[in-house]
């Protein structure tokens, strides 16, 4: 809600802020934009034509905002360096969009000038510091997505008390929702899917009954479901599935809700969790009757039956592999044709699972797959997939890495020369037979390694430092046993999904003569086992406090 009681300040201060925003120019390589139309200090008369700039009406009933700029939008612009903090003296401005500059930060010392500033756009920049994000006390929308935020969410959201969304996804914060959410009474939308967050959702997020989308989905977090949640009669989202991979281990548990007290709720992902019991006979009671409501309950503990109770509602596509269901009450199928987007009325049952004793790829009818026959003791069967090799897993990593053109000596043993893998160059195995080190540090290797070698159960040393390759940390919970871990001098730009590491138990860790473009992540501090990294041409040695926190004892030129 705009302060218009402050309103009334001369229209000469368009000058200054053409002045501000030539320095925002300035300090961050406009010269160099994609696009700065207009853009130039002997232009400051028509500052409402420059590129990205929008003007409040001339005919607004306000006559005192009349002209001045009311939004700057310069996302996906090659931005580079840091906007000044005199942005917040632009007296009028509502919005500010950098979105999509991962190399510009932005100076929010001042943002408590900024009376009128309703909507913050950062998604994929480089901001550093928002800490003084709680003095923007009009804020309605903030977009963090992608932003590399590590640690606690910053505690200043939980000032915004006019906030109405939050989306901050793709984030490391590796914390808890704090208590302090309770604050955020205006709240619409919540989106916090994939930040690495942990815990349970707290018993506070059911005072947020303006909220109309909760997505906590692809994080750590686990427990059951708050009784609280029953409040939130506003909603029409909630998304708590899990990645398939299992990458985040814990998952969300306990006898699944009915979910009945929501009257307007259209969408509900809660796959690869571990829901307990069989449908609730209120289940989905008071949804909406006449809209496409869309439940994803795959791959959780389900027992039971699929009864007539949900016939209530015409357009339900409700997805259930992976359960332990016996039985869909056939008048389902017969009157609720238009069931799972209209296939109920070509395949029946068969388009919500297979029967006893059948599987399909989707395990249900579609247009291109058909139920089989096949030894599974409950409906909605899938085809087994058989796990690759040891074998199949490091020949994979050879044809993903240009293999044949790997640097090798005339006495090395080469891949695929001799049968057993163990034999190989770089492979070291256990009496096992398992693999538990690769190291082809400087053998050339390109391309994308992938994330198989990952799943190489006993794999505890990986070196490929000085390779030109695209590593990727995706997967890389699953080396549970990985404690060594070199990708140095790789020619690396960013580190894609390296809050992955979370829970692999690291030791070493070399990221140095890479060409980084943002800092590293918090994320790899926080790592309990960890003793050594190497960050640009030095390595640090870590002990732990007290308080069982990493802490810096020295450093040292690599």
């Amino acid at each position: 809600m705009l302060p218009w009681s402050i309103l009334g300040q001369s229209s000469s201060q368009l000058s200054n802020t053409a002045n501000i925003l030539m320095r925002v120019y300035q300090t961050t390589g406009g010269a160099n934009w994609r696009n700065s139309t207009n853009w130039n200090a002997n232009n400051a008369n028509n500052i409402c034509k420059w590129s990205g700039i929008q003007c409040w009406s001339s005919s607004n009933s306000n006559t005192a905002i009349r002209g001045q700029v009311r939004s700057v939008s310069l996302s996906d612009n090659k931005l580079v360096g840091t906007i000044p903090s005199d942005l917040w003296n632009i007296p009028y401005l509502q919005a500010l969009d950098i979105r999509d500059n991962p190399d510009v930060d932005l100076d929010l010392t001042n943002v408590a000038n900024a009376n009128f500033l309703e909507y913050l756009y950062l998604s994929n920049s480089g901001i550093t510091d928002l800490s003084p994000i709680g003095n923007a006390q009009y804020l309605v929308q903030l977009y963090l997505t992608e932003c590399n935020l590590s640690g606690r969410i910053p505690s200043g959201i939980f000032k915004l008390t006019y906030l109405q969304g939050l989306y901050a996804n793709f984030n490391n914060f590796v914390s808890t929702i704090p208590t302090a959410i309770a604050q955020l009474t205006n709240l619409q939308e919540l989106y916090l899917y994939n930040t690495a967050l942990t815990g349970t959702i707290p018993t506070q997020i059911g005072l947020l009954t303006k909220l109309q989308v909760l997505a906590l989905s692809d994080n750590y977090m686990s427990g059951t479901l708050p009784y609280e949640l029953r409040n939130l009669s506003n909603l029409r989202i909630l998304a708590l599935q899990k990645d398939p991979s299992g990458r985040y281990g814990t998952a969300f548990t306990g006898r699944l809700p009915s979910f009945s007290t929501f009257t307007k709720l259209t969408e509900l992902y809660l796959s690869y969790n571990t829901f307990t019991g069989s449908l609730p006979s209120s289940f989905l009671r008071n949804a909406p009757v006449d809209q496409i409501i869309t439940v994803d309950l795959s791959y959780n503990q389900i027992s039971g039956t699929i009864t007539s109770n949900l016939s209530r509602l015409n357009y339900l596509n409700i997805y259930m592999v992976g359960n332990m269901i016996d039985e869909i009450e056939s008048s389902i199928c017969n009157y609720n044709t238009n069931w799972m987007n209209g296939a109920v009325e070509n395949y029946g049952c068969g388009a919500i699972l297979c029967g006893i004793g059948a599987c399909a790829p989707q395990g249900r009818m579609t247009d291109t797959d058909s139920c089989t026959a096949c030894n599974y003791e409950y409906m909605g069967g899938t085809p087994q997939i058989v796990p690759m090799t040891q074998k199949e897993i490091l020949l994979k990593f050879y044809s993903d890495t240009n293999g044949p053109s790997w640097y090798v000596k005339s006495d090395d043993k080469t891949w695929l020369r001799d049968t057993f893998e163990c034999s190989w160059l770089g492979i070291t195995c256990d009496n096992n037979k398992d693999v538990t080190s690769i190291n082809l540090e400087n053998r050339t290797l390109t391309g994308y390694p992938g994330s198989g070698i990952f799943s190489l159960p006993k794999l505890n040393y990986l070196n490929l430092g000085n390779n030109l390759i695209q590593f990727d940390f995706d997967g890389i919970s699953k080396a549970t046993n990985l404690e060594y871990l070199y990708v140095h001098s790789c020619g690396l730009t960013e580190l894609k999904n390296i809050n992955q590491l979370a829970n692999v138990p690291l030791k070493e860790l070399a990221l140095n003569s890479n060409s980084l473009k943002r800092s590293i992540p918090g994320v790899i501090y926080d790592i309990k086992t960890m003793e050594s990294i190497w960050v640009s041409q030095k390595v640090f040695l870590f002990f732990m406090d007290k308080d069982n926190k990493p802490g810096f004892l020295s450093s040292l030129h690599d």
